[in-house]
């Protein structure tokens, strides 16, 4: 047995929506009622001429009210659409209620008094605005100003924090330390983090291609005392293919850097919505493939052979004194399970 209020528990079990719907139509439907009902029993007191704009007026209203209260209730919730409909249904609302206005005072008013009447309250109207516009203006220009200066405000105490938590913390290190090396890789560290933060580029989530190479590439960076230059163009998650082009990446930077008697590398990468490409360059000694030892599994497993597994391609261009590019490519995996529908395999199957 279910107990409490009766009239609480109704409401509810109702929806939110239509009670309220129905209470201000009722509300709306009493008032009207009430004063057909006054206009029955005092005639000579409320006229019709006082009457029938009376009702256009409330109704009006009414329906303002309502569409208010409902708006409010959804918030910004609603479609565009949704709120397209609300400012016609308000503005309809207005319209019913200034004609019933424009009625009574039409009914009860003369002409000549009405006209006198609107002309006064426009002159009322336009000396007040010439009276406190100006004023008025420069309250909202201030107010304006006010909030553009504290946020400039935020933001230089957002980047002064920053500078002091990241770079001048780096600068203290570097002038503690005595090694060359890492004071080089204490700045190029410090670089790659301030370009980062400038630029908007800081990632928080894992898995894009991008972020891999430029993880990969601080590693290396860090490990070998190396500057890497990053040039990435396109962006993508990253898959089973692209990890395998990512790690071949990395190979190519630890060979060149340990190898290549060079201080800098560059990486340049193209993600497209079918494939991925890299370009792996650096202007150091280079060497003779056909001399390298066949205990040196870096070149043909770590580079080659990783991307030919993962269905990929490799190609290293280098001569004795003329610098190395290591080219990979690879297509992305939505691409492959694209081809694979067309082909009715649905397997997964690579060639």
């Amino acid at each position: 047995m279910t107990t409490g209020n009766p009239i609480e528990r109704l409401r509810r079990e109702l929806p939110n929506g239509l009670s309220n719907d129905r209470r201000s139509l009722g509300i709306i439907l009493i008032a009207i009622g009430g004063l057909v009902l006054a206009r029955r029993g005092a005639a000579e007191l409320l006229p019709a001429s006082i009457l029938w704009p009376l009702l256009i007026v409330l109704v009006g209203f009414g329906a303002v009210v309502w569409q208010v209260s409902k708006s409010t209730e959804a918030g910004m919730r609603g479609a565009l659409r949704d709120q397209r409909v609300a400012v016609a249904r308000i503005a309809l609302g207005c319209a019913v209620a200034l004609l019933g206005l424009l009625a009574f005072l039409a009914a009860n008013v003369s002409l000549a008094v009405l006209l006198t009447g609107l002309v006064a309250a426009l002159l009322v109207s336009v000396g007040l605005g010439l009276v406190f516009g100006p004023w008025l203006w420069l309250v909202l220009r201030d107010l304006r100003d006010e909030q553009r200066l504290r946020l400039w405000a935020d933001e230089r105490a957002e980047v002064a924090a920053h500078l002091h938590d990241s770079v001048l913390q780096t600068l203290s290190l570097i002038q503690r330390t005595d090694d060359a090396r890492e004071a080089s890789q204490l700045a190029r560290r410090q670089e790659r983090e301030l370009r980062s933060w400038l630029y908007g580029r800081e990632r928080t989530v894992e898995g894009d291609i991008e972020s891999a190479i430029e993880a990969t590439a601080a590693q290396v960076e860090d490990r070998f005392g190396v500057a890497v230059e990053v040039v990435v163009v396109g962006s993508g998650p990253l898959d089973e293919p692209t990890s395998a082009l990512v790690a071949a990446v990395g190979e190519a930077l630890t060979n060149a850097a340990k190898f290549a008697g060079v201080d800098r590398v560059s990486v340049y990468a193209e993600i497209t919505p079918t494939s991925v490409e890299a370009f792996v360059r650096d202007t150091g000694d280079g060497f003779d493939p056909t001399e390298v030892a066949d205990d040196r599994k870096g070149i043909a497993e770590s580079i080659r052979g990783r991307m030919q597994r993962a269905g990929g391609e490799a190609d290293i261009t280098t001569g004795l004194g003329e610098g190395t590019e290591v080219h990979l490519r690879i297509q992305r995996e939505s691409q492959r399970e694209m081809q694979r529908e067309q082909r009715g395999d649905p397997r997964g199957d690579t060639a």
